[in-house]
């Protein structure tokens, strides 16, 4: 089922990424060809995001949310997420909470979609670096 706007029109959560406000409303924010470049600029994406993204290879990355958990839910595809380690292989349907504090990163074994809360205070580390 796509998200709606506020006017009720349907939208891609590819295409405009959602900050809740913790308050019952949510800020769309557009995404455009600078948008991972300027992220951390927008006021809106202080706290939490939600999207959806095509997962077509592995994640080239380590990620760590020291200010909160994460939750990762496939859409389609299949999917092992290592925390550090143990991992978590996901199938359609299924989701994983990835805690705070904790690094990860993905295999992709299948290419799918992923449904996604981002944490505020996101740290990245190449994939080739240990966890």
């Amino acid at each position: 089922m796509p998200a709606t706007h506020a006017d009720g029109a349907a939208f891609d959560l590819e295409q405009i990424h959602l900050a809740p406000d913790g308050r019952g409303g949510a800020t769309q924010i557009p995404v455009g060809p600078d948008f991972w470049e300027t992220i951390d600029q927008s006021p809106a994406t202080d706290n939490s995001r939600v999207t959806a993204f095509e997962s077509r290879a592995d994640w080239t990355t380590w990620e760590l949310r020291s200010d909160g958990e994460e939750i990762l839910y496939l859409l389609s595809g299949e999917t092992v997420i290592f925390e550090g380690l143990p991992s978590a292989p996901l199938a359609p349907d299924q989701a994983v909470i990835a805690p705070r504090g904790v690094r990860r990163t993905a295999r992709v074994a299948k290419p799918g979609k992923v449904f996604i809360t981002f944490g505020e205070g996101t740290q990245h580390r190449p994939r080739a670096a240990a966890p």
